[in-house]
Order: structure tokens, then C-alpha cells, then sequence
């Protein structure tokens, strides 16, 4: 039987007993009947559905349905049958209204989420701190109309999200809001808000394209750094402030326009934007104490290809001589049209037209374009001559000597600089021949043999070193030089070596004999030369104030090094397994000597310890097996831990009166130390006599400690002394 069909019979059979009533009300339902008498119904392929059940409705009779049911929820809060969404099974509201993902339901949400305008009955009026932290399947967001903020980091690391729609409610975007969202490409702030928090959209390397609303008063600090696909920006009238680093990094930015409102551009704001080529300054406000925007500093660094700084009519001058704005000199243009004399002005090396107008700029200004020149007064054997050059451009001539008649002669060997080599005259005479650019090959010209540092080396812009790992195994050594110098050049493309960068030779084999460090250096750092067995000299310039941690670690063939007097500390384990060193002197200057600074060095033999050394660290000289002798100076309070442990041919120790503590196994398992003087006595001071800690002499053949004469019972005494007593006399 189809349950669909019907007959509907207008006029039932009459009854007996049925009242009036039931009369009248069959009347109404004829009357609101709309079925034929004979219908099979016709239902909509769309669901309807409530909070509870989906159905099919009758699209010819009010009323009517079919399949309803309850619905069936998979994870992701969607009905399987009618594709209902239910906010509530992914979302919370907290007390405040901010909305945010359940948590452990992350991985739920569906890639298009539309967040309902309230949720569980509760009224969403912002999304929360973190709220969508990390949802990496989100491609599409739109955000209800109710909602007045976005909080910090919300939609955070949401790799996969394409576009987002935010409500003209919105009034404050959070900082790190939508940070890290690469795949977003475009964003529209609506007017109403009235800052862009830090780094909101740090980092969104797909963003093509963004509109700020003339709402917004500044734009806080990296909101857009590293927006590499950005390409054009306009900043509204309104805004006054651009924050540190907001747009650095932008490598595609190409344009931006800055209205007159902004009074300051923070340090690095538009910092590494290779591609900006155009940028229009609207403030012009000639007397106030904002004229121009101030700058903070390295605003345009590494944004090198500013063509064209557009400024206010009779601007220019005041952005030419503004601080931070003078670099960019001609490249900034007013309105204004300058005026020039056809008349050539010049000097010795450039011509130019010059202005007419009043203002202090020039045209066409170019260097001199020189002909062969003509012999006006020839040379000869007595006299010199005189060459006249005329440029092509402006006319402008110089002479130059012609050289008494001469038969020159050049060196064999090539003379060189940084660009060209050439073969210098022997005879006296200012003159070269063979002069010709570099023909570089692996950092060495093939030609004079000259070689190119910053192929093997790598400098950072404040002058720290460090070796290429991938060319410094190639570097042109002599090879019949049995003890070659790699010498560190002063500066390097044109920046000054301040500083030998932390691990920058570690572990380079190949560098092999000495080195020598550069004038102007003030620090070694840690791990510098780590690791390189083969070099063997090192040489180091005054003005270094610190050697650092492992500087020269496992320096196996090293030798001898001489310390300056300008070194204040030598870091832990500075020289360690420097197992080639045979001698040092660690100058009156140096006040920090660290832990193990030269443990390991079995050929040390001597080392002179100052009197600036207050402390003489754990392990400082443990398994210095040849060291002979130590002084320890006056100025030295304690000797830590092993500092002297296995000095196998160490025979004798004097120990200077300042020392007040001889720490846990010194001097342990010495197997020829036999001599032991101790200087100090300070009788009814706390530290009256140096104390001693457990087995410092330990394997030690002490044959006699000679300590002064009124202290040799108060040493008998001590502890840890006593066990020497018999030894202990007077010196």
C-alpha cells in the first residue's frame, strides 16, 4: 500500500447522533484543505532540520513530511544524513563570550567553519587568547557579527587557512592574531579598529594584498614582518605611529605610501624590502617639531633599490636635510620643477648643470669623460713633457707630466689590491704595466696568484669572522712552505673584523701553521679554533680583551702562544689538550683564568701565573704532566679543585701568603712533588693559616713543607695538615 496516497472524500456519509459540531469542524477543513482528491505528494530533495531532527517537507501540502529522524553526529560535529553542524559539540564560550575550540577537538573542526552567533545559548561576543591555535586543516573562517575583538594568537599557526571574514564590529586585532598563517592571501580590516596588534600577521607569507581602515591610529610592532608576498600597502590618514620591524622582511613590497598623520617610523620598520622601489611621504608641517616623520633607526637597511622618495610640494629640502632621510639625497622629489643653467659646472673629477631656482640640487652630474688626450709639450731625455686631456662631455681639460724619456723596468713579481694585479715599475718611476681585473678561480686569481678572503671567509655586518666550511678546506696554502700563516685580513668586503665569531675555525682540518689575528679584534670566541690539531702558531694583536670557552680545545700542534696585556679572562677549557704547548705567560692583566683553562697540556713546562688572578679555577692545569715548578703569586686567595692533579714532573710548589684555601685533591697524585712552601700567616684573622683540603697531597712523596717560623704549630694543628706534621718546619 502506498502510504502517500490518499483519497479525500469531501462529503463522508451522514452518521446518525453526529452533533452540529462535528459538522462545523469538518466545514473548516474543507475549507483549508488543499489536496486534490486523488495526489501522490512531491517533497523537497533538501533537508529541514531543527536541534534535534532532519526531515523532508511536502513541497505541495503544508504539513507534510518524510524520513524524519534524529541526527547522527560524526566527529567533527556535522550530521552525517543532513550535514547539520552543531558549534557546540567543537566550541566553547567562556563567561566573557570569547569563543574557542574544545580542547583535544583540534583536529575536528571542518576545513570551512562558520561560527554561529551564539552557541549553547550563549552569545559569542569575541574569539579567545589562542582560540584556534595550530588547526591546520581551517582554510575558511567567518567570524559572526557580535564579535568586538580578536585575542592574542588566535587563529595562530593556522597553516592551512586561505581566507578569513571579520565583522565591521571588530574593533581591536590582538598581537601574533593570525601570525604564521601562510597560506592566507588576502585580509580585509574593517573600519572600526583602531590599532593592529604586534606581530598579528607575523609571518603570513602569502598575503598578497591587505586594506587598513582609516580607523586605525598605529600599526604596532612586526604586524606584517615577513609578509613576503606582499606588494603594495597604504597606510590611511589617521594612522601616527609605525612599529619596530612592521613590515621588515617584505621582500615583495614594491610601493608604499605613508599618509601625513605618521610622526615616527620605528627602528627597522620597513628593514630587508629588497623590491621597494617607491615610497610617497604625505607630512609636510614646516616649523612644528614634527616637520618630517622621524626615524628610529635602520628603518630602510637592506631595502637598497628606494628609486624615488615622493614628498609634499617645498618638502624637499627640509627631507634632505632631515636626520635618517639626508641618504637618500637627489632620490628625494618634491612637486617642485627645478630649473638649470645649460652652462657646465665642475671640479676635477665630476660636471653637472647646476639649479637656477634657488634650491641647492644639480642635473646630469656624472665623472669626467676624458679623451687619449694630445702631447702639448713633448718629453725628452732631459725634460718631462705634458699631456693635455679634454672631457668629451663638458670640455674641461687636465694635464698630466709626461715622464722624461725613459727605458722602464718592471718586477718580475705581480703587485696587487683587492680588484686588479699589475707588474710595478723597479726604476723608480709611478708606472705598471700588465694591469688587468682579477680572473678569480676557488677565491685565487689565476693570473697573480692573489687571493680573494671573502671567498673562504664569512663576516657579519657587525665584524664577527668565521670560516666558510664549505671553500676554507680549499684555501691556497704554500706548498713548499713547511710552516705556512693564514693572516685574518683587517676587514673583509669592505666591513672591519671586530671579533673572531664563536665555533668560526672548528674543526677546520686544513688550516695548517700559524695564524695571525688582526688589529682592531677585541674578542676570541668560544670555540673559535676548536678542534684544528694543525695549527701551530697563533698570533695575537693588542686590543683583545677576552679569549673564550674552548677557544683553542684540542689544539694539538700549537706550540707556543703569546698573550697581550690587554686580555682581562681566559674562558674555561681555553687551552685545554693544547698537548704541543710548551710555555706561557698569562699577563698582570688578566683577572678571570677559567676552570681547565689548560688541563690537558702535557708538554707545558713553565707558566708565569699574575698577581691579578684571584682564584685559580678547578682543573685549571690538571694533567700538565711536564710542568716542572709553580709560583703561585700574591694576589691568589684559593686553588680550586685538581688544579695541579697528575703534574707528573712537578717537583716543587711555593704558595704565596694571599692564598687562604687549598681546595679537595690540588695537587693530587704529583708523583714528584716533594717541596712545599706555604707563605701564609695571619695570626687572629678567620684565615689564619692556608687551609687544606682533603687529599691535596694525595700520592704526593712530600719530603718537607716549609711554612714561617711562628706558624709551624698552628699548621701541625690543622686538619688535613696534621697528617704532615712531621714534615712541616720552619722556612
Amino acid at each position: 500500500m502506498n502510504m502517500n496516497r490518499r483519497r479525500f472524500n469531501p462529503f463522508p456519509p451522514f452518521r446518525p447522533g453526529l452533533g452540529l459540531a462535528v459538522l462545523l469542524a469538518l466545514a473548516v477543513l474543507l475549507a483549508g484543505a488543499s489536496c486534490e482528491d486523488e495526489h501522490e505528494h512531491v517533497f523537497s530533495p533538501v533537508w529541514t532540520h531543527d536541534g534535534s531532527f532532519h526531515w523532508h517537507v511536502a513541497t505541495c501540502c503544508p504539513g507534510v513530511e518524510k524520513d524524519k529522524a534524529p541526527h547522527s553526529w560524526d566527529a567533527r560535529g556535522t550530521c552525517t544524513v543532513c550535514g547539520r553542524f552543531d558549534a557546540s559539540a567543537l566550541l566553547d564560550v567562556d563567561a566573557s563570550g570569547n569563543v574557542s575550540v574544545k580542547q583535544g577537538r583540534e583536529g575536528s573542526l571542518p576545513a570551512v567553519l562558520v561560527i554561529p552567533g551564539k552557541i549553547g545559548g550563549a552569545e559569542v561576543k569575541g574569539i579567545g587568547n589562542y582560540a584556534f591555535i595550530d588547526c591546520k586543516d581551517l582554510t575558511d573562517v567567518t567570524i559572526p557579527e557580535g564579535v568586538t575583538s580578536i585575542g592574542d594568537g588566535a587563529f595562530f599557526r593556522c597553516s592551512g587557512l586561505t581566507s578569513v571574514t571579520i565583522p565591521d564590529g571588530v574593533i581591536s586585532i590582538a598581537k601574533e592574531a593570525f601570525a604564521h598563517c601562510v597560506g592566507l592571501t588576502g585580509v580585509t580590516i574593517p573600519n572600526g579598529v583602531t590599532s593592529i596588534g604586534e606581530s598579528a600577521f607575523f609571518g603570513c607569507k602569502g598575503l598578497t594584498g591587505v586594506t587598513i581602515p582609516g580607523s586605525v591610529t598605529s600599526i604596532r610592532g612586526q604586524a606584517f614582518r615577513n609578509c613576503t608576498s606582499l606588494t603594495g600597502v597604504t597606510i590611511p590618514e589617521g594612522v601616527t605611529s609605525i612599529g619596530n620591524s612592521a613590515f621588515m622582511g617584505c621582500a615583495g613590497l614594491t610601493g608604499v605610501t605613508i599618509p601625513g598623520s605618521v610622526t615616527r617610523i620605528e627602528n627597522s620598520a620597513f628593514r630587508d624590502c629588497p623590491g621597494l622601489t617607491n615610497l610617497t611621504v604625505n607630512r609636510y608641517a614646516p616649523g612644528g617639531p614634527n616637520e618630517t616623520p622621524s626615524l628610529g633607526k635602520f628603518v630602510f637597511t637592506g631595502s637598497q633599490n628606494i628609486a624615488t622618495v615622493s614628498v609634499p610640494a617645498g618638502a624637499g629640502e627640509a627631507y634632505r636635510k632631515a636626520t635618517g632621510w639626508s641618504v637618500f639625497g637627489d632620490r628625494i622629489k618634491d612637486p617642485h620643477t627645478h630649473t638649470y643653467s645649460d652652462a657646465w659646472t665642475s671640479d676635477d673629477a665630476y660636471h653637472w648643470h647646476a639649479a637656477t631656482c634657488g634650491h641647492g640640487v644639480v642635473a646630469d652630474k656624472a665623472p669626467h669623460a676624458w679623451d687619449d688626450g694630445v702631447v702639448t709639450t713633448a718629453a725628452t731625455t732631459e725634460a718631462a713633457g705634458v699631456r693635455t686631456f679634454t672631457c668629451t662631455v663638458c670640455g674641461k681639460t687636465k694635464a698630466e707630466n709626461i715622464p722624461v724619456l725613459h727605458a722602464h723596468t718592471y718586477s718580475d713579481a705581480w703587485t696587487s689590491d683587492d680588484a686588479y694585479h699589475w707588474h710595478a715599475a723597479t726604476c723608480g718611476h709611478g708606472v705598471v704595466k700588465d694591469k688587468a681585473p682579477h680572473a678569480w678561480d676557488d677565491g685565487v686569481c689565476t693570473t697573480c696568484g692573489a687571493v680573494d678572503y671573502s671567498h673562504f671567509l664569512d663576516i657579519s655586518s657587525a665584524g664577527s669572522v668565521s670560516a666558510n666550511k664549505s671553500t676554507i678546506t680549499s684555501f691556497p696554502f704554500d706548498p713548499s712552505d713547511p710552516d705556512p700563516t693564514f693572516a685574518i685580513p683587517a676587514s673583509i668586503g669592505g666591513v672591519r673584523v671586530t671579533s673572531i665569531g664563536d665555533g668560526a675555525f672548528r674543526d677546520c682540518k686544513g688550516l695548517k701553521g700559524g695564524v695571525t689575528i688582526p688589529e682592531g679584534v677585541t674578542s676570541i670566541g668560544d670555540s673559535a679554533f676548536l678542534g684544528c690539531d694543525g695549527l701551530t702558531s697563533v698570533t695575537i694583536p693588542n686590543g683583545v680583551t677576552s679569549i673564550g670557552e674552548s677557544a683553542f680545545f684540542g689544539c694539538a700542534g700549537l706550540t707556543g702562544v703569546t698573550i697581550p696585556d690587554s686580555v682581562t679572562s681566559i674562558g674555561s677549557d681555553a687551552f685545554a689538550h693544547c698537548t704541543g704547548l710548551t710555555d706561557v705567560t698569562i699577563p698582570n692583566s688578566v683577572t678571570v683564568l677559567g676552570s681547565a683553562a689548560f688541563s690537558g697540556c702535557r708538554g707545558l713546562t713553565g707558566v708565569t701565573i699574575p698577581g691579578s688572578v684571584t682564584r685559580i679555577e678547578n682543573w685549571a692545569f690538571m694533567n700538565c704532566k711536564r710542568l716542572k715548578g709553580v709560583t703561585i703569586p700574591n694576589g691568589v686567595t684559593s686553588i680550586g679543585e685538581s688544579a695541579f692533579f697528575d703534574c707528573e714532573d712537578l717537583t716543587d710548589v711555593t704558595i704565596s701568603g694571599s692564598v687562604t684555601s687549598i681546595e679537595f685533591s690540588a695537587f693530587r697524585d704529583c708523583p714528584g712533588l716533594t717541596n712545599v712552601t706555604v707563605n701564609r700567616y695571619a695570626p687572629g684573622n678567620p684565615d689564619e693559616i692556608t687551609s687544606l683540603g682533603a687529599d691535596a697531597f694525595a700520592g704526593c712523596p712530600i719530603a718537607a713543607i716549609k711554612v714561617p717560623a711562628d706558624a709551624v704549630d698552628a699548621y701541625r694543628k690543622a686538619e688535613n695538615w696534621r697528617e704532615f706534621k712531621d714534615k712541616i718546619g720552619e722556612q
